[in-house]
């Protein structure tokens, strides 16, 4: 019999979200969009939404960045855009099956390290270490510090990424560090923050496609995965969801309530892209 290793949930959503974008999309990117404005919020835009996200931060990439990190480097995609610009790349993140992808779209031109980024030493430093959408995934304190260690002079620290807003607890959309304890962590590092742009509304309408998935397909497949067990399996069903009717409720209440919007996304985070210099 085959053994399965145990997938975090995280993983398991991140993988199962790349099936879903290769069968609807032909696309192998999975980050947030950036939805400039006339650019409607259809499922069939995303991918333009997603390569403007992916422009938007080469766009603020410095000058002469010869050797960059790409840290949490998903599928690949934007360190496969780095190439392309001719920098010299090497990308680190937790062994998965999403870096065996990203090594395979590579084809052996950057460098792969499977390791957690505060684990991480190289004896080469680098121009620029890139966040996109994975520096909510690292301890602040380690990661900034280890930052600092592997940043050639005059370095930067770039990221992209969504934060919790201070004083708004209770999101039923997770992720991120809290923004004001982030801005604290760099300022106790020694570094210093010298763009920060707010892009939260440009990003936010992503929600809308998950959230319109979720009640067109999610929220009936859900229902109907219930029905049938009920009526095939009534007694371990009835049992089942006296065991697990908090879970149950749990999952119900975060995914098939209406909660998951672009509204509720502005209110609880705060979506930036900041370069992060030592100061």
């Amino acid at each position: 019999m085959p053994v399965y290793a145990r997938v975090p949930s995280r993983d398991l959503g991140l993988e199962l979200g790349l099936l879903m974008a290769r069968y609807l999309l032909d696309s192998e990117e999975l980050h947030y969009g950036y939805w400039s404005p006339g650019l409607e919020v259809k499922l069939q835009n995303l991918p333009l939404a997603q390569r403007a996200h992916t422009e938007l931060i080469l766009s603020h990439l410095p000058a002469g960045a010869g050797r960059v990190l790409d840290v949490g480097c998903g599928t690949g995609g934007l360190s496969l855009r780095m190439l392309e610009r001719g920098c010299e790349v090497e990308c680190v993140a937790p062994d998965s099956t999403l870096l065996d992808c990203a090594e395979k779209r590579l084809g052996g031109r950057a460098k792969i390290h499977r390791a957690k980024f505060e684990d991480f030493a190289s004896a080469r430093n680098f121009d620029a270490v890139v966040f996109s959408e994975s520096f909510q995934y690292v301890p602040m304190a380690e990661g900034l510090e280890n930052v600092k260690r592997l940043l050639a002079p005059a370095g930067s620290l770039l990221i992209c990424d969504f934060f919790k807003r201070p004083g708004k607890p209770g999101s039923l959309i997770g992720g991120g560090h809290k923004f004001n304890k982030f801005e604290q962590a760099v300022a106790a590092s020694g570094m210093k923050t010298v763009i920060d742009i707010d892009i939260t509304e440009q990003c936010a309408p992503t929600m809308t496609l998950v959230e319109d998935f979720l009640n067109r397909v999610g929220a009936p497949a859900w229902e109907l995965v219930n029905s049938y067990a009920a009526a095939s399996r009534p007694l371990s069903t009835r049992l089942a969801r006296r065991l697990f009717r908090k879970r149950l409720a749990k999952v119900e209440d975060k995914y098939f309530k209406g909660k998951r919007t672009a509204a509720a996304f502005i209110e609880f985070k705060t979506y930036r892209l900041m370069r992060i210099e030592c100061a």
